[in-house]
């Protein structure tokens, strides 16, 4: 854990139920001029984007709409909304959904300025860029913490790739947490595995830091003991409200100290087999868990109980413990056969995971081919 650190996050974070209210003054207090709302037909069909669209609306604000983002984008589909945003002269983007949706916003406000093919920014990070369009986001889901974070993810030659500049990040996240109201059981699972393995990775992360870890561990503590209320009963609000604040924890927590081993490994099941990203995290984190701890308890020792006197080692059983019941009450899935997942496949997997250094790179311990190959057997 570093003790030097920079630290970023959106400059104006809005919380609560009904708070989506104030997202109209916010936009136009940074522009009077055309508004992109960028969202998905799921959302449009639910009225959500409607709801928004008529409130930004009936502040003034001139709305042009893009809809046509998949639940896994790849990089063609945030070109199209690049140029759509470009063709309406767009100067400020607001995003309303999911991880998917956010991400996307993030690369067409991030990368406005710049006409290149996003395909040449793959995989760094540029600061080179000049500002895009001021970014406002509002999340449907209580998962991948998007509203927070810097940069995205895309799907592009079968694979998870990464997009990040200087000004791919929100201005503002507008998280109400009745926009997840009505997430069915199994996209609220999803969501909530997703920002249980931000919350744990990031705290045990080679780039974590004393300010990370608050948000890190709040985040955890949250979902251990919101998530299974929520599975079970999606309607009530309070749980909800927990659920939502534990990922925007998780989601500023891993955009500060970054993930680890468990998201290298998942990004191939995701963009080869299309195992949903938040159960890939799910069914590696117990064996990835296990691999680190043998050698690393300490990175793990302070997560449940930072007044506990045992040693490193007994903690972290406690840790592992409390996430193996975690899975079994919410009864996820536990291997990859279940998903269509060759045996034959895992070396090839394993071979891809490995390339995905930023990640592997800030694990808690050193993870080598031999060691991405056994998680994924033993994950089989």
């Amino acid at each position: 854990m570093s003790q030097v650190f920079s630290f970023r996050i959106p400059q104006e974070i809005h919380f609560g139920p009904g708070v989506y209210r104030k997202l109209p003054a916010l936009v136009r207090a940074r522009s009077t001029e055309r508004v992109l709302l960028i969202t998905d037909p799921g959302l449009v069909a639910a009225g959500v984007a409607t709801t928004v669209a008529s409130a930004l609306t009936a502040a003034g604000s001139e709305v042009v709409c893009f809809q046509d983002i998949p639940p896994e984008p790849h990089l063609d589909d945030v070109e199209r909304c690049r140029s759509f945003a470009a063709k309406q002269r767009a100067a400020v983007v607001v995003g309303v959904g999911g991880g998917s949706v956010l991400d996307s916003a993030k690369i067409v406000g991030g990368f406005a300025s710049c006409t290149e093919p996003l395909a040449s920014f793959l995989d760094r990070e540029d600061t080179s860029l000049e500002p895009g369009l001021p970014l406002f986001l509002l999340p449907t889901t209580a998962g991948s913490g998007a509203e927070a974070t810097a940069g995205a993810i895309v799907a592009f030659q079968e694979r998870k790739r990464r997009l990040a500049g200087t000004y791919a990040h929100p201005v503002v996240a507008v998280v109400d947490p009745m926009f997840t109201h009505s997430l069915p059981e199994s996209i609220t699972l999803a969501s909530g595995l997703d920002a249980l393995t931000h919350a744990i990775e990031s705290f045990a992360a080679r780039r974590a830091s004393p300010m990370s870890r608050l948000y890190s561990r709040a985040a955890f503590r949250l979902i251990v003991q919101w998530l299974p209320r929520v599975v079970a009963d999606g309607k009530g609000l309070e749980a909800r409200s927990h659920m939502s604040r534990a990922a925007l924890y998780a989601g500023i927590a891993v955009a500060n100290a970054g993930a680890g081993a468990v998201h290298a490994l998942a990004y191939p099941l995701g963009g080869r087999i299309g195992v949903p990203h938040g159960i890939a995290n799910a069914i590696l984190l117990p064996h990835v868990l296990e691999q680190n701890m043998a050698t690393c308890p300490e990175s793990y020792a302070a997560l449940c109980d930072e007044s506990d006197t045992r040693s490193a080692q007994a903690k972290c059983g406690d840790v592992l413990a409390t996430v193996q019941e975690l899975l079994r009450t919410l009864k996820t899935p536990t291997r990859l056969v279940d998903f269509g997942v060759q045996g034959a496949s895992l070396p090839a997997l394993a071979e891809e995971a490995f390339t995905i250094r930023r990640l592997l790179e800030n694990n808690a311990r050193d993870f080598g081919p031999e060691e991405v190959l056994a998680v994924y057997q033993a994950a089989w």
